[in-house]
């Protein structure tokens, strides 16, 4: 019997999600297994998340946010497949502690064939992990095509979407608030971090904010603020917020915003510290650290994102 769209009421839809259970490429594996009577096979794959820089004490300057990871997603005619698939998801990239620290990259995301990933050839999709600081000194990450294995012909999908990753903005100096993030409208579904804010170069003035995400005009998607900047009074910098998904089971994801840098009063103390970098959403960067006055502890960069697989059949 069909419904008023005229869709099966019995249609078979299997969903699986995995999380991350890698600290290394490729260090650890679970399995997927075919479900029967199903014709077509979704892979949504995300690396883990590049962590933030850390702001500095030193130099006043805020931190640059971490790089998201690169995104694939591809379907499959289920015949193509193997019953079992092999999941290895990647950690995301721990935000940089100390002065001006880079933070760690993201790991790996795999969907093989076979554990071995011998030559390259047992993966069936890999997406690199974003990169810590990518904003100054990296190429975004990028995904791979699916590969063909053993003349069967693994590159013939039925659609395919891999988009290199979005790197984080650069944190502020001379006072100035971390860069802004623009949601992207390329179909990329992570964002790279954005900049901490930058301590005040003179007295009674206030720290640079951590730097905000803008959307896209009369979009569903809010702006998501960043750190506030300390007060002219001399106060410590507010934190940055950390990532989310925007809409239930719409898969957007947010990066973290740069914490804000202290504000300089009539004169500096040890507790002019710079706000914290907000961590990543799945996929996604971690925000960078708040400046802060000479002697006082800059802000922390955020975490990078975890890694997400989701396999979807029906």
């Amino acid at each position: 019997m069909l419904d008023l769209n005229n869709l099966p009421t019995n249609q078979k839809v299997d969903r699986q999600i995995f999380y991350a259970n890698s600290t290394s490429s490729a260090s650890n594996w679970t399995t997927w297994v075919k479900p029967r009577g199903v014709n077509f096979i979704k892979i949504l794959c995300l690396a883990g998340g590049g962590g933030g820089v850390s702001g500095s004490s030193i130099t006043g300057q805020g931190g640059s946010g971490g790089g998201s990871s690169g995104q694939a997603i591809y379907i499959f005619p289920a015949w193509l497949l193997p019953n079992i698939l092999y999941i290895s998801v990647g950690y995301g990239g721990a935000g940089g502690v100390g002065d001006r620290v880079n933070g760690g990259n993201g790991v790996n995301s795999y969907v093989a064939l076979s554990t071995a990933l011998s030559f390259g050839f047992d993966y069936l999709v890999f997406v690199y992990g974003g990169f810590g600081d990518s904003s100054a000194f990296t190429s975004p990450p990028t995904t791979s095509l699916p590969k063909s294995i053993l003349g069967y012909g693994y590159r013939t999908v039925v659609a395919q979407t891999g988009v290199s990753g979005q790197n984080g903005t650069a944190g502020g100096s001379s006072g100035g608030s971390g860069s802004t993030q623009s949601l992207l409208t390329t179909g990329l579904i992570v964002t790279g971090g954005t900049g901490g804010g930058a301590y005040p170069t003179t007295a009674n003035t206030a720290g640079g904010s951590g730097g905000a995400f803008t959307p896209p005009a009369g979009g569903v998607f809010p702006a998501q603020p960043g750190g506030v900047g300390g007060t002219s009074a001399g106060t410590p910098g507010g934190n940055g917020s950390n990532g989310f998904q925007i809409i239930p089971n719409l898969p957007y994801f947010y990066g973290g915003t740069g914490g804000g840098a202290a504000g300089q009063g009539a004169t500096g103390d040890a507790s002019l510290i710079g706000g914290r970098g907000g961590d990543g959403a799945y996929g996604c960067g971690g925000g960078g650290g708040g400046g802060s006055f000479s002697t006082a502890q800059s802000g922390n960069g955020g975490k990078g994102g975890d890694g997400l697989v989701i396999i979807t059949s029906w």
